[in-house]
This record gives structure tokens, C-alpha cells and sequence, in this order.
């Protein structure tokens, strides 16, 4: 598993689990192109630490939010299509979850609403990736 975080002014921070697919699949999408990282110093833990952050400002919040609403929206499409099909394996139950392509539309709109949640927050002013 892999993570990001966000981080707050007031040594708060949200950590978001994610499949090394879905961190692969957003460093080729244009999530990655939005900010660019660059050291600062923040307060973690009562402790002075020097991380590579992307600043989460009113602009590039707005951007990361647009993407993962375009996003969670391109998925959800392609999660409807699928049940649509009648796909066979709907019929394994909970099997499907992990081995098909549901069950990857699923798991992606999970995360990328997950992190469309935690952008919302303007609380949390920098992103690490």
C-alpha cells in the first residue's frame, strides 16, 4: 500500500491508504500535473520536519476537485456499463470485488471520493504524494 497525506497548519493531518495501481494510475493522469512539490517545513507530531509538499491554494484545490469530480464521474459511467452487460461475475458474490473490472471501477470512485473529501477540507493546506 501506498499513501498520501494532507496537512494542516495546526499539526493535523489525513492519510489516504492506496492500491500501488491507483497511485500509478493517478501519477499518469493529470492529478499529477496540477501542483508541483517543494520542500516545507511543517509541524507533525509537536515535531519540526521538512517534507516535499504540493500547497493546496484556492486554485489548485479547485483543480484537484474538478479532476476528481470528472474523475469519480468516468468510473461511475464505467461501473454502469458493467452492470448493464449483466456481467457473469456479478454472480460470485463478494468474489468479484477484488479480481474484476467492477471491482476495480469500484475501489477507484472509493478512493477518488475519499480524496475529493479530504481536498474539500480547507483545513488541510498541503498535500504530500
Amino acid at each position: 500500500m501506498l499513501d498520501i497525506t494532507l496537512y494542516s497548519k495546526n499539526d493535523t493531518s489525513c492519510t489516504i491508504d492506496v492500491s500501488e495501481s491507483f497511485y500509478e494510475w493517478l501519477s499518469h493522469s493529470k492529478f499529477s500535473k496540477i501542483g508541483k512539490s517543494k520542500e516545507i517545513e511543517i509541524t507533525n507530531d509537536s515535531e519540526k520536519i521538512r517534507l516535499q509538499l504540493i500547497e493546496l491554494d484556492n486554485v489548485k484545490r479547485k483543480e484537484y476537485l474538478y479532476f476528481l469530480l470528472e474523475s469519480i464521474s468516468e468510473f461511475s459511467e464505467k461501473l454502469i456499463l458493467e452492470l448493464e452487460r449483466g456481467n457473469p461475475a456479478l454472480l460470485k458474490a463478494d468474489s468479484y470485488l477484488k479480481d474484476s473490472i467492477i471491482g476495480d471501477h469500484i475501489y477507484f470512485i472509493k478512493y477518488l471520493q475519499a480524496l475529493k473529501k479530504g481536498i474539500e477540507q480547507e483545513e488541510f493546506v498541503y498535500m504530500e504524494i
